[in-house]
């Protein structure tokens, strides 16, 4: 292909054709860049780091986190709410990030911190997944970090897992059948 006012020409035959950048007048040809034709150039976007954790970019022969478009394609955007790219990080740049994860969705990890999505109140537990199906309804503070637990029998006896388990009995704020 040529480049001529914009447009790639293809030149060769197609078993051995070759994609080729000219000047407006075909003076001067050259081998077409990549990244003029949309294709992934640096050999890190094909990699696990990068669909990963975002390790997207070449530098200093290693890849490295760089830019937060890379970062919201990653899993652990999807999963932990790290979309944005910080200090060669992907880590939450928001609440918004959080929320949109899939850890807020099912454990109430909705707030942005710097160092991943924590839980900051009891509202965060309630609109998770673990207060429904396991009766982990409450923030409790433990070493620190918050997690949800169950508060009390009333907490186990509305799960799903009492339901289905009959996990309806609240033992060290977990719903257990009996307490061990």
């Amino acid at each position: 292909m040529f480049a001529l006012a914009g447009r790639l020409v293809r030149v060769g035959i197609p078993s051995a054709a070759r994609l080729f950048a000219c000047s407006v007048i075909f003076v001067a040809c050259a081998p077409a860049e990549p990244t003029e034709l949309g294709v992934a150039t640096d050999r890190c976007e094909r990699t696990e780091g990068c669909r990963e954790s975002g390790e997207c970019v070449s530098r200093a022969g290693a890849c490295v986190v760089a830019r937060d478009s890379d970062c919201f394609r990653s899993v652990q955007c999807q999963l932990w709410g790290k979309c944005s790219a910080r200090g060669g990080r992907c880590v939450p740049g928001s609440d918004a990030d959080c929320e949109a994860s899939e850890f807020c969705r099912v454990g109430g990890l909705c707030h942005a911190h710097p160092e991943g999505c924590v839980i900051e109140n009891d509202d965060d537990c309630r609109r998770a997944q673990g207060c429904v199906e396991q009766g982990f309804c409450e923030a409790s503070e433990e070493e620190g970090v918050f997690r949800c637990r169950a508060r009390d029998d009333s907490d186990c006896a509305s799960s799903a897992g009492c339901r289905k388990f009959g996990t309806c009995t609240l033992c060290d704020g977990a719903c257990e059948q009996v307490c061990k």
